[in-house]
């Protein structure tokens, strides 16, 4: 069970919790609430650093020194925060099990990391066994237990919980659609890292489903199969997606290189005259279905997504559809997600699938069956969330208050609302 600790770090004072696999950060501006959010995506996502220090300028694989690993963290530390953001007692530490963590503290005014006694063994150890399972063949990188260095790396050292694939969906989205060829074009001229790669992958996205279009691709795998045998990613993207339109009032498509919404009734609208809300949820909506149903379908990456603010400007039904839509991610292929918020709107979906578990999943085959037909007539129990897996904090002062009261099973919304007055 990983927890992170942070001391003293920008707006933050102090907290200390356990990462769940679908969190909330509700809090007004400037609580610090995307800060937190960014500091568990930063240590989440070493993975990367991880893998990259195992390779040479050739392509190589070698057997780096746990330094090396310690001098990458500190760039990446730099490439997302700047020296006004911390103090001289700032600390922060990354819990990935109970023994093996790593820290942050500012020696100088430069960054320094240390890791715990049980993390540098375990690191020592893999790597050695990792190297030494590797054989390279004309340049090819074989390893004899596993298929890829991320895939050996993530099942046999401590980092690795299950993600592979890491994104960040900063706020301020709509941007994209009104910039992406200048935004694409320029790419290494933004410095914002996080930008960038929501920029990149976005991209990716877009050319994909270009090449293939979501309701083609939903269309040409169900036909290949049983209603009873769907892929689980499909019956799960093809909900996706009828909250993406409903959201939308149509779905994505491309002609004649240009992009629009293309409605029932035939009508296309370019993105550039599409609403705020319309703006700011596409892509959010797009890249999500993506990951669904083509990571999804193959097994192939479990992601953990970080997304801000994923009800702006979307009306009161629009954001519950958006928080739906989002709880479908997540209980496809085990994805995580952390989600940052100024609206108490979108938790209160998250409220009611919460304590329909609690009310009925243990003893469901008890429940009379015409009480069952009204519940799954307007709750869809693949919506359904288990408490254990659920947090959801108030930022406020530096610090976070839990709203989820788990001896009422159930996320406090008369609380959450009296902190927000």
């Amino acid at each position: 069970m990983q927890k992170i600790i942070i001391i003293n770090f920008g707006s933050i004072k102090q907290v200390e919790f356990t990462i769940k696999d679908f969190m909330v950060f509700v809090g007004h501006s400037a609580s610090g609430k995307s800060l937190i959010a960014k500091t568990i995506y930063f240590f989440s996502s070493l993975n990367d650093e991880l893998d990259d220090i195992f390779y040479d300028n050739n392509n190589s694989i070698v057997r780096p020194p746990i330094d090396v690993f310690k001098e990458a963290i500190i760039e990446k530390f730099n490439s997302y925060w700047n020296s006004s953001i911390w103090q001289a007692d700032t600390k922060i530490s990354f819990f990935f099990d109970e023994s093996k963590f790593l820290s942050l503290s500012f020696q100088d005014g430069t960054p320094n990391v240390t890791f715990s006694e049980d993390f540098i063994e375990a690191f020592n150890h893999h790597a050695d066994l990792l190297t030494d399972n590797t054989v390279q063949e004309n340049g090819k990188i074989e390893l004899n237990a596993d298929s890829h260095l991320m895939d050996a790396i993530c099942r046999r050292f401590v980092l690795c919980n299950n993600p592979k694939d890491y994104e960040y969906f900063p706020a301020g989205r709509s941007i994209y659609n009104l910039f992406y060829k200048d935004l694409s074009s320029g790419l290494p001229l933004i410095k914002d890292f996080l930008l960038r790669h929501y920029i990149q992958t976005t991209n990716n996205t877009r050319r994909e489903i270009i090449k293939n279009p979501i309701e083609n691709y939903i269309k040409l795998v169900s036909e290949k199969y049983k209603p009873d045998d769907l892929p689980q990613s499909i019956g799960f993207g093809k909900k996706i997606y009828q909250f993406a339109n409903q959201i939308l009032k149509g779905h994505y498509c491309n002609e004649n290189k240009k992009d629009y919404i293309c409605t029932e009734s035939g009508k296309k609208y370019p993105l550039d005259s599409l609403s705020a809300g319309q703006n700011e949820a596409i892509w959010t909506l797009y890249n999500i279905l993506y990951f669904v149903l083509f990571n999804g379908a193959a097994n192939i990456d479990t992601t953990f997504l970080v997304i801000e603010e994923p009800e702006s400007h979307l009306s009161l039904e629009d954001q519950q559809n958006m928080i739906l839509a989002l709880t479908l991610f997540v209980k496809n292929n085990c994805n995580r997600l952390i989600l940052t918020t100024h609206s108490t709107g979108i938790v209160k979906p998250l409220a009611t699938l919460i304590n329909i578990v609690t009310l009925f999943e243990k003893d469901w085959d008890l429940v009379p069956k015409k009480q069952r037909d009204i519940v799954l007539k307007f709750i869809d129990p693949e919506l359904w969330l288990d408490i254990d897996d659920f947090e959801c904090y108030y930022v406020d002062n530096g610090t976070v208050e839990s709203m989820v009261n788990r001896e009422k099973f159930g996320i406090d919304i008369e609380k959450m609302e009296l902190a927000f007055s």
